[in-house]
């Protein structure tokens, strides 16, 4: 008989980014995409997390991966992010405030993806995080989509 994994139900922490994705008619969702989705350890920054999310984004949008990695290279404010950590015995999501669902739907889905049900957590506002506009419109101009994101 084997032992379960120990670590299936631990609580994670790390960097994560809403992505766009494609949906019918032009549309577009939103999905949570981790530094665990991409094989990244729980403490990768989002600049070195950032040409992992460009090449998952090439793919679900048929852009050519190295040119959209030359055009948004250096545009990791682009994409709503945040961090989730774990300082003295509780856990914070660290968010810009500028998630692209509402505040009870984005929380929720990353209390689920980070395992944090049941945990003492916290929600603070962090500048570090926040989209920038420039970022925000490099992208919107290489995928040839809107955002529809708050600019700052």
């Amino acid at each position: 008989m084997s032992e379960a994994d120990p670590t299936a139900t631990r609580a994670l922490v790390g960097a994560f980014y809403w992505v766009p994705a494609r949906e019918p008619a032009g549309r577009i969702s939103w999905r949570l995409l981790t530094c665990h989705d991409l094989g990244g350890w729980d403490g990768i920054s989002h600049r070195e997390l950032w040409p992992s999310v460009l090449a998952h984004l090439a793919a679900s949008w048929e852009k050519n991966p190295v040119v959209l990695r030359r055009r948004l290279s250096d545009h990791y404010y682009a994409l709503p992010r945040g961090r989730v950590t774990h300082p003295r015995g509780q856990y914070l999501i660290l968010h810009g405030n500028d998630a692209p669902l509402p505040g009870p739907a984005w929380k929720r889905i990353i209390i689920d993806r980070f395992r944090l049900s049941g945990e003492t957590l916290g929600t603070p506002h962090d500048d570090h995080e926040r989209t920038l506009s420039e970022d925000i419109l490099a992208f919107e101009e290489a995928l040839g989509i809107d955002l529809n994101l708050p600019r700052a």
